[in-house]
């Protein structure tokens, strides 16, 4: 009787265990996300703000699989989701963090966004991403610096926080690389095709 009891009460103290441990793992694992859905004022948001779907992407212009995905999965991911007011995009620029460079291009990009238009900035870096390490892209940037005053207070004045903030949630995340999604709370790692992305939305809609 005293060793049912005995293996009675090991058992319960590893439930008990087994239980605390996913708890706790859940809840450290929710933290990150829980911030990262968050939308910032430098978040460059395409689609309806209030769409019932919401896919935050990390991506760096360096990165060959986001070039691949803004070519041959964004547009449809566009036609199909984001114009019918379904699906809003979240863009969040990210690179290596002693990239002092495209740190500072980066930044510059959400600035733009912020101030101005995105787009045309946005298809130079996806179409000629080194650009940012040319004299041709600092005379650009000293450009927007000098035609608009926001611009330049953002670029000049703020310490890259808004791509340093990118950077840090993305580390956070501990994923092997970009680009990285958020799809509804759920983080997806790596390139996906558009049947990939209309699964999900769809079952979610």
């Amino acid at each position: 009787m005293k060793k049912r009891s005995l293996i009675i009460s090991i058992v319960s103290i590893c439930i008990i265990a087994l239980v605390t441990y996913l708890f706790l793992n859940k809840n450290k694992n929710d933290a990150p996300i829980n911030e990262i859905t968050l939308l910032s004022d430098y978040d460059i948001i395409i689609g309806e703000f209030n769409a019932s779907n919401t896919l935050i992407l990390y991506f760096d212009y360096n990165c060959k699989y986001c070039k691949k995905f803004f070519e041959n999965v964004y547009p449809e991911i566009k036609k199909q989701f984001i114009d019918g007011g379904i699906l809003k995009i979240v863009l969040r620029p990210v690179c290596k963090s002693n990239d002092i460079t495209a740190t500072n291009a980066y930044q510059t990009l959400l600035c733009i966004n912020k101030f101005g238009n995105f787009d045309k900035l946005h298809q130079l870096l996806l179409h000629e991403p080194r650009i940012i390490y040319t004299e041709q892209y600092q005379q650009l940037t000293d450009e927007f610096i000098n035609t608009n005053a926001n611009v330049a207070e953002c670029i000049l004045n703020t310490n890259n926080e808004a791509i340093l903030k990118n950077i840090y949630e993305f580390q956070e995340l501990k994923t092997k690389g970009t680009p990285t999604f958020v799809l509804n709370n759920k983080v997806i790692v790596g390139y996906k095709d558009f049947q990939f992305f209309e699964d999900r939305i769809k079952k979610n809609h």
